[in-house]
């Protein structure tokens, strides 16, 4: 997909169920649908400060 890196063998028996990743607003839904992110706990959208 665009903008999105990586693939399946990015987090390689590394458990990230419990980790949260944050992400641009616009790509959210995005990463939530495709792995290896959507193997993440928690995605949230970047916020600004």
């Amino acid at each position: 997909m665009e903008n999105v890196i990586g693939d399946e063998t990015l987090f390689y028996e590394t458990s990230i169920e419990g980790a949260t990743l944050y992400v641009s607003k616009e790509l959210l839904d995005t990463y939530k649908a495709i792995a290896p992110w959507s193997g993440f706990g928690t995605i949230l959208p970047l916020t600004e400060k």
